[in-house]
């Protein structure tokens, strides 16, 4: 039968070729002789792509159909085992592209554009109330001299792991106390997840998938507001897309080397380096966030065996050593964290009571502050927190749902490299939705894996020719485009409430926050570029321009036009964002501006405030008191480094004048700093009195939700007659008492609540 083959081999048909590539490398590494290899060759090439013709027999049909079924089902079991790669082989392989080439000016490129949008003007107000909460954390740390052990105010901070205040604390001691030096890791962080995208999507794909993957990642709004804040969560984001992104490369490899696997019938090389360095910054994510950042990277492989029940990929990632390198990162400061005697502030919880059971187990299981919305909560948020990007994400996700069975078309490596990214993406959503406790940014994990999930749809959608599913997918893309971004339009505050603790803060809406500061004052300039620059108008001329893209695509075909457009808006709106819309409402969200009014108005505070490293806990009262009425926002700690007087809690009315009538001077003014309520103004006279009432005078009220009041006074106006303190202080016991049985009747409601809650469970 193999002569009778080798016969109809030598006079081929015209229009038949082969389409099977011979490797080499199996050619050389064969033990049996060339005539028997040849033959078999010519055989499998007969089998595989010569149809059967009327000559042949039924067992040779039957013999050709399994041949041909087992070829295209070789995926499976390998038959070689799979071995790793050393440092020297992966230090070559690693600086290629999965298209071949180099890409080092690319990577330069975008590394200074994107240090351009988040290194530059981070000099504005610290954002009540995270912020400075955090910056104070770590100008203690450096003050006191204790890096192991947060501090804050007056008590211990223990809600929060260590590795953010290190690099606070260590940039400030570079760099000084300013909100720059505060910002720049986090800053520096968002670069490197931008890099890191591009450099995990190259490998994995292409160079122009990698380039469009970082450039909606790098222009998504919630990147941009989160990586210009001192907010833990980009480092965290940063660690697990970069965990997640080396641990794809490490077990599934770059394009030449999954197409290598599939032909010869094995598993591809594991990247020893890449697998390390995943476990090394699951280290770091302990460190810098707790149980919950790396527990999201599990449960995302989890997801994944789940899907592809690839189980036997748990042999090959090295989990013992792994697991080992993680724990030794994280492990020695979370042990002596443990039998760590302090407590925390406020509620004065040991370090495991706080941190362990309330900010990591009851956080997800039974929600302890923040939101409870329903499992369409993150759906909501992620759409405003894409931006230009979220008609494409529904796109580009249905394209990654659509599992095939692995076959000579389809490589079978490439399909399980397709099921890992949706399982990241879906598994990283359900996470967080599970979660009974919600802040709007704590979707933030998803959003690199789904701009990833985008470029790569990109780059096929201009690779592909042209055919019906695209022009449908782009009419989906913008229908979703225009339903999400019609609410950012009517309401901006949809992105402020992205990256702030209290979403019921009053928005500016009287304030026009204009483009770059610029207001287009004459009236032919405005007929020009016909609007008023305010966030309204911004918004709806980008979503007009985006809309324009899109339909260019859909009726003209115009790929290249609409692709590139679409990035060249997202970076418009990035910079908008970082350079217009953030640093025109801080006035509004940070206390920096009332700290700069204080140090214009008194010559005492401005020579007090000028040691930024000054520690308020062993400095005598001021002689011209600073009395924060009802309110702990954490700014005022920041700003005025701790030598502020909180007066909070029950009996605030006495307890404020007492404070004032201690530790104020003859003859000197002083400060108090009030939340900007109507009612929180009538309070704040009540307390100081009839007699004072009518010297206060408000300083500074730029600020829609803070102001400053100045209490001038002199050795002449300064008398009480002691018929107006008795009633002063009969109005103050009154009003005390008020406060403290209707606190005590919220508290009461609060446990009844709960009570019924558990019952019905």
């Amino acid at each position: 039968m193999a002569k009778k083959r080798k016969k109809k081999k030598s006079s081929p048909k015209k229009h038949e070729a082969p389409h099977v590539q011979v490797d080499t490398s199996s050619k050389a590494s064969s033990s049996k002789s060339s005539t028997e290899s040849s033959v078999e060759e010519t055989a499998a090439e007969e089998v595989s792509d010569t149809p059967a013709s009327d000559e042949d027999t039924s067992t040779e049909a039957e013999e050709r159909t399994e041949s041909s079924s087992e070829s295209s089902n070789s995926v499976g079991p390998p038959s070689t085992p799979a071995k790793a790669i050393g440092l020297a082989e992966w230090w070559k392989k690693s600086t290629t592209p999965g298209d071949g080439g180099d890409d080092r000016v690319l990577q330069f490129w975008l590394i200074v554009l994107t240090g351009g949008l988040y290194l530059t003007q981070l000099n504005f107000g610290l954002w009540d109330c995270w912020e400075p909460h955090y910056a104070e954390t770590a100008r203690m740390m450096v003050v006191r001299g204790d890096w192991v052990h947060p501090y804050w105010s007056y008590a211990y901070f223990l809600s929060k792991p260590v590795l953010m205040f290190w690099y606070m604390a260590a940039s400030m001691s570079v760099f000084g106390v300013n909100e720059w030096a505060i910002r720049l890791p986090f800053a520096l962080h968002a670069v490197w997840m931008v890099w890191v995208v591009y450099f995990v999507v190259s490998r994995l794909f292409t160079r122009r998938a990698g380039l469009f993957a970082a450039i909606a990642v790098a222009t998504t709004p919630l990147t941009v507001f989160l990586g210009r804040q001192a907010i833990v969560d980009i480092i965290v984001t940063s660690y697990i897309t970069a965990g997640l992104g080396f641990f794809a490369l490490a077990v599934f490899g770059s394009v030449q080397e999954r197409e290598a696997a599939d032909k010869e019938g094995r598993l591809p090389r594991v990247h020893l380096p890449y697998l390390y360095f995943f476990y090394f910054l699951m280290g770091l994510t302990l460190l810098a966030k707790g149980m919950l950042g790396a527990g999201l990277a599990g449960f995302v492989i989890l997801g994944y065996l789940l899907l592809s029940n690839d189980w036997a990929l748990l042999l090959r990632v090295r989990l013992v050593s792994g697991v080992f390198l993680t724990l030794l990162i994280a492990l020695p400061w979370y042990l002596h964290m443990s039998f760590f005697p302090g407590r925390n502030i406020d509620d004065h919880m040991t370090f495991y009571k706080r941190f362990i059971l309330h900010d990591n187990i009851y956080r997800l299981f039974r929600g302890v502050h923040g939101e409870k919305g329903s499992f369409v909560y993150f759906i909501q948020q992620l759409g405003y927190a894409l931006g230009t990007w979220v008609g494409l994400l529904p796109v580009a996700l249905l394209s990654f749902a659509r599992f095939r069975q692995p076959s000579r078309s389809a490589a079978g490596h490439t399909q399980k490299l397709h099921r890992f990214m949706f399982a990241w993406w879906f598994c990283a959503l359900l996470l967080f939705s599970l979660s009974q406790t919600k802040f709007h940014h704590y979707v933030f994990p998803v959003v690199p894996i789904s701009a990833i999930l985008i470029g790569i749809w990109l780059d096929r959608f201009l690779s592909h020719e042209e055919n019906a599913n695209y022009r449908f997918a782009l009419l989906i893309a913008l229908g979703i485009f225009g339903v999400i971004f019609r609410d950012v339009i009517t309401n901006p505050h949809h992105l402020v409430n992205m990256f702030v603790y209290k979403y019921s803060r009053p928005y500016p809406w009287s304030e026009p926050l204009l483009l770059f500061g610029i207001d287009v004052k004459f009236a032919f300039l405005k007929q020009i570029f016909l609007f008023r620059p305010t966030p309204q108008v911004v918004l709806r001329d980008i979503a007009l321009v985006v809309v324009f893209f899109y339909l260019s695509g859909f009726f003209y075909n115009a790929r290249k036009i609409m692709v590139w457009g679409l990035c060249g808006v997202g970076a418009f709106f990035a910079f908008y964002n970082a350079h217009s819309f953030m640093i025109n409402l801080t006035p509004h969200w940070s206390q920096k501006h009332l700290a700069e009014t204080l140090k214009k108005d008194s010559p005492y505070w401005k020579k007090r405030l000028s040691n930024k490293w000054a520690d308020g806990r062993k400095m005598s009262f001021p002689k011209e008191p600073l009395l924060a009425f009802r309110m702990n926002w954490r700014g005022e700690k920041f700003y005025f480094q701790n030598q502020d007087l909180q007066i909070l809690g029950t009996y605030s009315y006495a307890r404020l004048y007492q404070a004032l009538k201690r530790h104020r001077a003859s003859g000197h003014p002083a400060y108090f700093l009030i939340e900007a309520k109507k009612t929180r103004m009538k309070q704040l006279k009540r307390a100081v009195g009839k007699t004072y009432a009518k010297l206060l005078k408000v300083i500074d009220k730029t600020n829609n939700k803070y102001q400053l009041i100045k209490l001038q006074t002199n050795a002449r106006n300064e008398h009480e007659p002691a018929s107006q303190v008795r009633k002063d202080n009969s109005n103050r016991r009154y009003y005390d008492d008020w406060v403290r049985k209707w606190r005590k009747k919220e508290r009461a409601k609060k446990r009844k609540a709960k009570k019924v809650k558990w019952k019905k469970k």
